[in-house]
Formats: structure tokens, sequence, C-alpha cells
């Protein structure tokens, strides 16, 4: 339960805690999140044997998404689209704004998977 790396996702400052473990004769790293004070799920796991990664969707995307985030994306692009259709040139600004919002969420999962892969250089060299 070593902290093996850092980095900071908007206002998050996010710890990153690994845990080598033996399971079923293969080596395997777990990683979460630590932001202020509280433990994420798993975010991802690591096969030292067959060199695999697995990531957890949901954690990854809560840690490094913003609240409401896909909320968000589908209200602009349904709200853009209807209003692009109709007519109105605020519809191009809706859905611009729609894949403007995708597109940084997309960066901060990237940054986030980024961290984690780095903090297996960590892992490694303390084994």
């Amino acid at each position: 339960m070593a902290s093996v790396g850092n980095v900071r996702i908007g206002s998050r400052n996010i710890d990153i805690r690994a845990s080598t473990r033996q399971v079923e004769g293969q080596t395997v790293t777990g990683f979460w999140g630590v932001v202020r004070g509280m433990d994420s799920d798993w975010l991802a796991l690591f096969n030292h044997d067959t060199g695999t990664w697995a990531w957890f969707r949901p954690a990854r995307d809560k840690l490094a998404g913003p609240p409401l985030h896909q909320l968000l994306i589908v209200a602009a692009g349904v709200v853009g689209a209807g209003t692009l259709f109709g007519g109105s040139p605020a519809g191009i600004v809706l859905l611009g704004l729609s894949g403007l919002i995708f597109w940084r969420v997309r960066r901060r999962r990237k940054a986030l998977m980024s961290a984690v892969t780095a903090a297996l250089t960590a892992v490694r060299m303390e084994a």
C-alpha cells in the first residue's frame, strides 16, 4: 500500500497507490487513487507475468472526469442538434461545446492513465 505517484487533474490532486501480490501463481499489482484522504475503488491491475493491464472504467472516469461530465456532453449535443436542425446558428456553438467537453474529459483520462503507467516504474524499482 505504498504511494507510487501523484498527478493533478483539474482541481484534484490524486495520490496513486499500489499493492503487489501473488494471485494463483501470478504477480499482480493493483492501483487505486486517493483524493483528499478518500480511497477510490481499484483503478487498474497490472499482471507482471503477462505484461497486461486491466483498467476499471468506473473508477477511472470518477477520478478523472468532472462531476456530471456525461450529462453535460449529452445535453449540449441534444440541444445543439435540435437548434441546428431548427435553423439556429446557436446549434453550432452548442455542438462545439459538446465536442470541447468530450475532448477535455478524454485528455484528463489519458493523463490519469499515463500517471498510473509511469507509477509502474516505481513499483518495479521497489521489487
